[in-house]
């Protein structure tokens, strides 16, 4: 059985490009990235692929826009981490660690809600009570 190429879009390998410059410090939190035309140049793509590449790290906190200056790199986003699943139950009638491991297209991971920074709400901040002698 040959193995065929498994090819992503345009787009995502962009976005994934710029991604890791920004997580490995070459392109620094305040800097910004070049302009869409240097990119489309620097990567042969056309602009509608380049906003796209562009959108997703903006959508994921990298980067943010701002009209007639560019896009301005942010600092890392913090992640919520990883969970891993082990099942430590065996089946009563084979005792295999192999026979117990979940398929791989039954566990899925979705995200609920991104994390956001917000102030809290005015009747929520209260005084500490004083304490009498």
């Amino acid at each position: 059985m040959s193995e065929q190429l498994i090819r992503i879009p345009q787009y995502q390998y962009l976005y994934e490009s710029l991604r890791q410059d920004i997580v490995k410090g070459i392109f620094k939190t305040g800097e910004l990235l070049p302009s869409e035309k240097v990119l489309q140049n620097q990567y042969g793509l056309t602009q509608p692929t380049i906003r796209q590449a562009l959108a997703l790290l903006v959508q994921e906190g990298y980067i943010r826009k701002h009209q007639g200056k560019g896009s301005v790199v942010q600092s890392l986003p913090i992640g919520l981490g990883v969970v891993s699943l082990t099942a430590h139950l065996l089946p009563p009638d084979d005792t295999s660690p192999a026979a117990c491991a979940p398929a791989a297209e039954l566990i899925t991971t979705t995200v609920l809600t991104k994390p956001t920074l917000r102030t809290f709400p005015e009747e929520f901040t209260f005084l500490p009570a004083e304490r009498g002698p």
